[in-house]
């Protein structure tokens, strides 16, 4: 859009009047002329003079939409008849149409009445793209509420209409615009004849759907009955109230609380484990919609075997179940005595024909020889621990999602589940915290020189310092424990056992700066022992899927 500086403005104003010949105007009663045309156009505010009935003058044409103001006629004398000089017309808008335009007075008639008083009044250009500033107002005709986005209401305002000529003057009513849009359309003129109607208005944007602005819920995994929470939040681009709605193809909606922004629901998991998809769908008074998925994953920690099932297992954040203790010397012996067939063992593991403890082994110095049901099962082997945990529908803790842990993989949290489950998911350097329990107050560690296995989870402080992770007992000291985690597949290949154990002498002494990497560490993998090998400080604990 060209625009002119009010000093242009003036200038182009006084050339216009001299352009008229103002100065040569007679001071007697000649008949003035009127202006060439009869009426301002609905572009840049032209003027229109009034005229006798036969005598057309000679004044200024208007100028075409976007270009310089029209002038106007010049004012007539007083002259031989009644008709006197026209009143000012009002200036044209400042939008599309260009600068302003000066209206002309109309000069006085011969014979008729008076002239143009309202020739070139509000001209293309107005606040709405059709009309003048005062009748086009924001909040007239063509302003936001009227031809707002919402109700797609009438354009902008028409350009008024030039004066009528001779005896009949026309004050130049104006008509609102047709149609919808953010913008009016511009206004049509028929010059003389009075009034103008506004064009059509532009296309209004279409209504946009909801904004999804975040989401989130309180697990991704589940027990099998369990509960979780979900929310969504959203926003409307035209600032429209939203509507939200929560399916499931699983399991149950439960308790939803929503407002016009935000919902948040509950979904009640099966009593099968399994993954279902829970969908929010969020929607505008318009019906626009847009939806969101979340995918959750129930899972059962209780194995349905006729077996005794050992510990009682812990569901993880990473969607596993641990047990919650080492595997105690009562549950093992509640598996032996169903007398399980050595047969049945993984090829690796052909050569172990019994599963029985090493008796030489129990007897030792540092193993428990009264009361010891409830302590952890010691001297047995890697293929020991793995029949057992097999035969009550779990294995040993291996790989995240399966299968034996890489032998390189012992201090990645996104895939071992003895680290993960000992880390807290890499947050902690033990699985109380990050500071060593030199005393061993928390643990039955090397700090505490007890020498002895102690009964499994009879530590409650042996704990992760993280919720999410807590109720699993025991992951530093203890005993060492056997994991899914071999050199190699060859019978003899060398294990990793994890999580130190009660022995001082195979943990750091008090002074922790002489030995910074402590074996009750839970990145400690460097103790290693032959799958067909046990002792009295290594026993195990089983995970599930």
């Amino acid at each position: 859009m060209r625009t002119i500086s009010n000093s242009g403005i003036v200038a182009l104003f006084v050339s216009l009047l001299a352009g008229c010949g103002l100065d040569d105007l007679p001071n007697n009663g000649r008949p003035g002329t009127g202006g060439d045309e009869p009426g301002g156009a609905n572009h840049a505010g032209g003027g229109a003079g009034g005229g006798s009935e036969s005598t057309a003058g000679t004044g200024n044409a208007p100028e075409t939409d976007g270009g310089a103001p029209g002038g106007g006629g010049l004012a007539g004398a007083t002259g031989w008849s009644s008709g006197g000089a026209g009143a000012a017309g009002a200036s044209g808008g400042t939008t599309t149409g260009g600068i302003p335009g000066q209206a002309g007075a109309g000069r006085g008639g011969v014979g008729g009445d008076a002239g143009g008083g309202d020739a070139g009044g509000a001209g293309a250009g107005g606040a709405n793209s059709g009309g003048g500033a005062n009748p086009g107002g924001t909040n007239t005709s063509g302003g936001t509420n009227t031809g707002g986005t919402d109700t797609g209401g009438a354009g902008g305002n028409a350009g008024a209409g030039g004066g009528g000529s001779g005896a009949d003057t026309s004050t130049g009513a104006t008509l609102q615009g047709s149609g919808g849009g953010l913008l009016g359309g511009n206004g049509g003129a028929e010059a003389g004849t009075g009034g103008t109607q506004g064009g059509e208005g532009g296309e209004g944007d279409a209504n946009r759907p909801p904004e999804i602005v975040s989401v989130g819920l309180s697990a991704e995994y589940v027990l099998t009955g369990g509960i979780i929470s979900l929310w969504v939040e959203a926003v409307d681009p035209e600032g429209m109230p939203l509507s939200f709605e929560w399916f499931a193809t699983g399991g149950a909606i439960g308790i939803v609380n929503s407002t016009t922004t935000t919902s948040a629901a509950t979904w009640i998991a099966p009593a099968s484990a399994g993954s279902q998809v829970v969908t929010v769908m969020v929607r505008d008074p318009l019906e626009a919609v847009v939806s969101h998925e979340f995918t959750v994953v129930s899972v059962s920690c209780t194995r349905p075997t006729s077996t005794p099932g050992g510990p009682t297992m812990k569901l993880l954040p990473a969607g596993f179940c641990m047990d919650t203790t080492e595997v105690t010397r009562a549950q093992y012996q509640a598996w032996l005595a169903n007398e399980p067939d050595p047969a049945a063992q993984d090829p690796v593991c052909s050569g172990n024909s019994t599963f029985a403890p090493d008796t030489e082994c129990l007897g030792g110095d540092l193993a428990c020889h009264s009361d010891c049901d409830g302590h952890p099962q010691i001297c047995v082997d890697w293929c020991d621990a793995a029949a057992y945990c097999k035969a009550v529908g779990k294995r040993l803790c291996g790989a995240i999602g399966g299968g034996a842990s890489a032998w390189g993989d012992y201090q990645d949290a996104d895939k071992d589940q003895w680290y993960r489950a000992c880390t807290a998911g890499g947050e902690f350097k033990y699985p109380y915290g990050n500071n060593w329990d030199e005393h061993g107050s928390l643990c039955n560690g090397p700090g505490g020189h007890r020498d002895k296995t102690e009964e499994a989870g009879s530590s409650p402080n042996c704990v992760s310092a993280d919720p999410d992770y807590g109720g699993v007992y025991d992951l530093s000291a203890n005993v060492w424990e056997w994991t899914d985690a071999c050199e190699t597949t060859e019978a003899d290949a060398n294990c990793r056992t994890r999580g130190g154990c009660f022995l001082a002498a195979w943990g750091p002494t008090l002074n922790i700066a002489d030995y910074p990497y402590n074996t009750d560490a839970c990145n400690y993998g460097s103790a290693v022992l032959g799958r067909h090998l046990s002792n009295e400080a290594t026993g195990f604990r089983c995970c599930s899927d």
